[in-house]
C-alpha cells in the first residue's frame, strides 16, 4: 500500500516511477560495452559507483588487473579514484 502512494506521489510531481528508473538503467547499461575485467571486480565485492567511477576514467586493462590481483581491490580502488 505505502509503495503505490509512493509511486502515486512520485507520477503526480512529474518524477519518475521505480519502474521506469529501473528500466532506464537497463537502457543506459544496454549500450556499454562488455568488459569482464569490470564484472570480476563486481564478484570480488567492489561496489557498483567505484567500477562505474573507474569506468568513467577509461583506466586501462593493465590497472585494472593489478586491482583483480589486490588483497583488498575496493581500498585500493578508492585510492585511485581519489589521485
Amino acid at each position: 500500500m505505502h509503495l503505490r502512494r509512493h509511486q502515486a506521489r512520485r507520477r503526480s510531481q512529474g518524477l519518475p516511477t521505480l519502474e521506469r528508473s529501473a528500466s532506464d538503467i537497463q537502457d543506459l547499461l544496454s549500450g556499454v560495452p562488455e568488459r569482464a575485467d569490470l564484472e570480476r571486480l563486481f564478484d570480488r565485492k567492489v561496489s557498483l559507483s567505484q567500477i562505474l567511477r573507474l569506468a568513467g576514467k577509461r583506466v586501462d586493462h593493465d590497472r585494472i588487473a593489478e586491482l583483480l590481483g589486490s588483497p583488498d581491490p575496493s581500498r585500493d580502488l578508492k585510492k585511485l579514484l581519489e589521485s
